[in-house]
Order: structure tokens, then sequence, then C-alpha cells
């Protein structure tokens, strides 16, 4: 329900000057590691951060004994027959990617890939896939009818109150 309090890597590296820099494994957790404080105390307020999703899959990789790419492959898209889904790294080909472009002067050149894209992000997917994920979400193919509960419940801070999502830009009204 993020949470957690722990900061975004995407600061931290703008901070720090190493915003294109991608990062693997060992140098996230190394970067969290040397961070003095969190952002609250855990479970008193609510605030998006991929940090949270790294250390899912971190977690992931350490209890199955396998990468995330191939944990998922197994898991989540081979049974969903998420044929174009793949995470970096792994073993399964993602198909045609499509990849982000930046203007430089007067021309678009590809865009770096973005930091932190190590076990809890890198997925290369396309909207078919999606469709297919979008599917699990009402039939529980995958995980079952308690998983889709639990997904859809509200979260709770310690406090009891229900977790308010923040809405970060005012482009976005809530």
């Amino acid at each position: 329900y993020h949470t957690s309090g722990l900061r975004d890597g995407h600061p931290l590296l703008e901070v720090a000057g190493r915003l294109r820099e991608p990062l693997d494994g060992p140098a996230t957790l190394e970067l969290l590691r040397v961070q003095s404080a969190l952002n609250f105390a855990p479970g008193t307020d609510y605030e998006y951060t991929n940090t949270d999703y790294f250390l899912l899959g971190l977690i992931v990789e350490r209890t199955s004994g396998k990468s995330l790419a191939d944990f998922a492959a197994e898991h989540i898209f081979t049974p969903l027959g998420m044929t174009h889904s793949a995470f970096a790294g792994g073993t399964a080909d993602a198909g045609t990617r499509a990849v982000g472009y930046v203007l430089q002067g007067e021309q678009f050149r590809p865009a770096a890939p973005p930091p932190l894209t190590n076990v809890g992000g890198g997925l290369h997917t396309t909207l078919e896939d999606l469709r297919l994920w979008d599917q699990n979400l009402y039939t529980g193919k995958i995980g079952g009818s308690r998983f889709i509960a639990f997904m859809e419940t509200t979260g709770r801070l310690r406090s009891g109150e229900p977790v308010a999502l923040k809405v970060l830009s005012p482009d976005f009204p809530a």
C-alpha cells in the first residue's frame, strides 16, 4: 500500500546527479542503505515509491531462488498466455519493443533506459498481453479469488484510517 516510508530511488539518483545511470540490484540496495531517514514512520502515511516494488522483486528472487524474470515467466506470463511479456534480463523474448525518445537539439534520439529497472522493473509487454493480465483481475486464474479480493482491499494506516491516494500533479485532479 506504499506505506513503508522508504524514499523513492529516482529522486535519490537525481539529487546525487546520477539520474541517467542505470543501477543493478546491489547498487540500488547500497543507495537505499546509505539513507539516514525514512520519509515517515512505516504505516503512518502513504507515498508512492518504486523502492517498494524493487524490494518486492528482490524478495521474490531470494525466496524462489529464481530471477524475477524467470519467476514471472513461469508463474504469471506462461499460465496467462502472455507470450510477448518479459522482464529485462530474463530468458524469454518480449517481442518487438517500443522505445522512448527524447529531443536533443532538433532531433529525437532513443532515450536512455530508466534507472532502477532491475529486479522490480524493466517489464516489456504489449497491449494484447496487458489485456490478458486485465482479464485475470476478473477471473482469478492466477492467484484465485482470495488474491483478487486482497488486491481490491483498501489499505489501512496504523491509525485505522484508510490509505488515501495522494495526487501529486494538478494535471490529474482527484
